[in-house]
């Protein structure tokens, strides 16, 4: 079936969503266009354009509506604790935990030679110049236990060891209310290797 062309644009717009195949997007599409009040849509609309506005923080590459997000200008948050991490998706999966009190750092895409993606993509100017005007007590390197994580993690804790920064990382592991018969081999080997004093 052919759809109208408005409607078939509305299509490949939403399957270019992560996770998002055509099927889920036509579906999507139908709700939208024929279930959704104008309002909605309108709504939607006006979101949309909005989000137009967003820029990136100039200091650590969070979303923001002006040059300095709310965590940088929030004189409660601790500046002398930094966190690395991979993308905003990370950023808000540690924010929502409630448990870091830094401020962070957001690398464009985790080091892959075999990709092209070089040292360059971890931002290290940018790095350079934060601790030029005020240097880290500790930087917490929060990437995800790949092959392309361990890489970035690797470089920057030189990177920071060579400033004279305590680095860290994300301990690796059991998870929590997991049973070990159920846990596999290498997240036993991690757990074991970041085991910690108790």
């Amino acid at each position: 079936m052919k759809f109208p062309k408005a409607f078939e644009a509305l299509i490949r717009q939403i399957a270019m969503l992560p996770g998002v195949g055509r099927k889920t997007a036509e579906r999507y599409s139908v709700e939208i266009v024929s279930r959704w009040s104008d309002s909605q849509r309108k709504n939607l609309i006006q979101i949309l354009q909005d989000i137009n506005s967003l820029k990136l923080c100039t200091t650590c590459g969070i979303l923001s509506e002006e040059e300095t997000c709310s965590i940088c200008s929030d004189p409660l948050r601790d500046l002398d604790f930094l966190c690395c991490v991979a993308s905003l998706k990370d950023l808000f999966s540690i924010e929502s935990s409630g448990r870091f009190s830094g401020t962070y750092h957001i690398v464009d895409s985790l080091l892959s030679p075999m990709d092209g993606r070089g040292v360059e993509k971890l931002k290290i100017q940018a790095l350079d110049a934060r601790m030029a005007k005020k240097p880290f007590r500790e930087v917490l390197l929060a990437f995800d236990p790949s092959v392309e994580g361990e890489a970035s993690a690797r470089y920057l804790k030189q990177f920071f060891e060579s400033k004279g920064v305590k680095v860290s990382r994300l301990a690796f592991g059991i998870p929590l209310h997991s049973t070990l018969e159920y846990v596999d081999g290498g997240t036993l080997g991690m757990a074991i290797e970041g085991r910690v004093r108790y």
